[in-house]
């Protein structure tokens, strides 16, 4: 859908080889009780939705765009998705058994409105993401049959996307997000994820624009790790954390740890950051952004790029357990919960940021762009 003003109710939406219900530069949406299931890129997907608070410098949005609410969304790489998936509202929802949860993003170019900014996700009950449908799917070769071969409808996902396997919720270089009074558990990687985008991946080179994501995001009143029940079902991490930007925050959330809140923050000596002030003009870590600097190569059509060398979002990840030994995705004694993998180098005119955006220019980026011709083409061909 590309209008302005429609409700998608009550709708099934499955076996599709990128989104189950996509609505893309709409204002004025609904999606609301519907079911979306075996998608290869996302059940729900408000991508490009209308940035109508794009120059709000605020943390409260003027209004919504799109609504999403009342839905299930499961067994997808993921369950929500949105490039530049601005003013989207989102609450009462179930995002389950899909490889992660949800994601937003500023990381395709030819998306209007990037960067992302001012979505919310209420009420939500965000769990059990951690279904790998790269090892099970992809590295098989089931992916490179014909499509009518493949048994989407039997429940085959092959993921158009990469996503680190067994995240709830993840923001890839957005702005002023809400992660409020969600339940989310029994996601064996990271219970939320937040990183930063560099704005030279969306074809915008100017050198006071490259840190202009991941800044005003609060993560607050959430409860990890704990079933609506009262049963036990930790996350691998609650939340983790490249360290970038400004005004980030995270509070009052509730964990099933004996430890609390469980995370990988540097800054404010390894302690949540209060909101609303939050994070100062911090830069990401080298160390944690070049795991995402090599995710980001995937290409499932490519045999090369079906599994980027150091990249780990592609492993299952151990499923948690009553002791916390820190990070899930950090090796034996090379776990940590806090500093040692962050830098206080400022990216921004270091060799940090010269030697990732190379990468991305020679190899990553290509792939990006044509796989944001391909989500443009498939809307089109709609």
């Amino acid at each position: 859908m590309e209008t302005d003003g429609f409700v998608a109710d009550r709708l099934i939406a499955r076996g599709n080889d990128e989104y189950g219900i996509l609505a893309f530069a709409s204002d004025h949406g609904l999606m609301q009780h519907s079911n979306a299931y075996y998608n290869g890129d996302s059940g729900l997907y408000p991508g490009s939705a209308s940035d109508i608070n794009g120059d709000n410098e605020k943390f409260k949005p003027t209004r919504y765009s799109i609504v999403i609410r009342h839905n299930r969304s499961h067994h997808n790489t993921l369950g929500y998705s949105g490039t530049a998936g601005n003013s989207v509202l989102s609450y009462k929802n179930r995002f389950y058994r899909n490889a992660a949860g949800i994601a937003t993003d500023s990381l395709f170019p030819g998306h209007p409105g990037l960067p992302q900014d001012h979505a919310r996700w209420t009420k939500n009950l965000i769990y059990a993401n951690n279904i790998n449908y790269y090892e099970r799917h992809v590295f098989t070769g089931d992916c490179e049959k014909p499509i009518e071969e493949r048994g989407y409808l039997q429940g085959t996902v092959c993921p158009v996307v990469p996503v680190p396997v067994g995240t709830g919720v993840l923001i890839a270089g957005g702005n002023y997000n809400s992660t409020d009074d969600n339940r989310i558990y029994n996601n064996w990687r990271y219970g939320t994820m937040q990183f930063w985008v560099p704005a030279a991946l969306r074809d915008e080179f100017a050198p006071d624009k490259q840190r202009d994501t991941s800044h005003y995001n609060r993560t607050f009143g959430n409860v990890f790790g704990i079933k609506p029940n009262g049963d036990v079902a930790h996350n691998g991490m609650d939340s983790w954390w490249d360290d970038e930007g400004n005004g980030n925050c995270w509070e009052g959330n509730e964990s099933s740890r004996e430890e609390g809140f469980t995370h990988n923050f540097a800054p404010n000596g390894g302690d949540p950051l209060d909101c609303p002030a939050g994070s100062v003009d911090n830069p990401a870590g080298d160390v944690k952004l070049a795991g995402f600097v090599s995710c980001a190569a995937y290409d499932r059509n490519d045999p090369d790029f079906r599994d980027p060398p150091e990249c780990n979002w592609f492993d299952t990840p151990p499923k948690p357990t009553d002791e916390y030994q820190g990070d899930p995705m950090v090796p034996g004694p090379e776990r940590q919960q806090d500093s040692s993998l962050s830098t206080d180098e400022d990216l921004t005119g270091s060799l940090g940021l010269l030697a990732v955006l190379p990468l991305f220019g020679l190899g990553a980026a290509f792939r990006l762009r044509n796989r944001a011709h391909r989500k443009g083409s498939a809307l089109r061909r709609g």
